[in-house]
């Protein structure tokens, strides 16, 4: 292998980033294999199938294309159309949701909704929000072992709705499922 001089270079009393210091770390990996990566590899040259087991992570990405109404009520009410699988290996299951959610009774009022994220029946991460064109954003984490998982997201009255309204209509204009399972 030839001489690889550092692309920059650090000084006593320098202040660096950890980016600067990967440049030169990166430099040499990137010849030590081959200069292989996303930018110089043809679509489909590796599959999964040609890899070792267990050398990618897997993901899923579930997106509603349509606005459609939802009636909201005391239990939790499953969004089917966000609902998933996802093979995992022994880790971490890292899933999050977003809905775009808007006000469909008249006369508009603004109601309180819970949004949960449900992995294999077991919530694992909720977030108060409101029907009143907000987004409501829910993050969970949760360890997994090797096999099959179910996701759903879920909605339902929050508790602590103000408006008095014991079963209500949403519309959510907008809404993605986010899974990717991280090996130990």
């Amino acid at each position: 292998m030839a001489w690889r001089y550092p692309e920059s270079r650090i000084a006593t009393g320098d202040v660096v980033t950890p980016h600067e210091l990967m440049r030169n770390i990166d430099a040499v990996a990137s010849e030590m294999n081959g200069h292989i990566d996303r930018d110089n590899l043809a679509l489909a040259t590796v599959d999964t199938d040609a890899l070792a087991s267990g050398a990618c992570n897997s993901a899923r990405f579930v997106e509603i294309a349509s606005t459609y109404t939802l009636s909201v009520q005391d239990n939790w009410q499953v969004l089917s159309t966000l609902s998933t699988n996802i093979v995992c290996e022994d880790g971490w299951l890292q899933t999050s949701v977003s809905l775009a959610m808007g006000v469909v009774s008249t006369p508009e009022t603004v109601d309180q909704v819970l949004v949960a994220i449900s992995v294999d029946g077991v919530i694992v991460g909720a977030e108060e929000g409101s029907n009143g064109a907000f987004v409501v954003y829910v993050i969970g984490d949760t360890p997994v072992s090797a096999g099959s998982k179910y996701i759903e997201v879920l909605v339902k009255r929050s508790p602590y709705e103000t408006a008095g309204h014991t079963s209500y209509d949403i519309a959510i204009s907008q809404a993605c499922l986010e899974a990717r399972n991280v090996r130990r």
